[in-house]
């Protein structure tokens, strides 16, 4: 599942290996996943999603069912 970081708090986990800018970046109104951070969020995806992604796929889940998030 994709996650939403800032370039400085890139995710270090192996399984996500490319970003994405999500529609309106820098001010599309995601923000951060790190608890203190409040820069504009990118999304991270896992090499399965930037298949999918390459593959056309512009909507993404995030670990929590409470949202989905669109790629430029």
């Amino acid at each position: 599942m994709a996650l939403v970081r800032c370039e400085e708090h890139r995710v270090q986990a192996l399984q996500y290996v490319r970003h994405v800018t999500p529609v309106g970046h820098p001010r599309s109104g995601l923000v951060c996943g790190t608890e203190s951070c409040t820069r504009p969020g990118l999304i991270w995806l896992t090499d399965r999603e930037v298949r999918s992604y390459d593959a056309g796929t512009r909507i993404f889940s995030l670990p929590t069912a409470a949202t989905k998030v669109q790629a430029q």
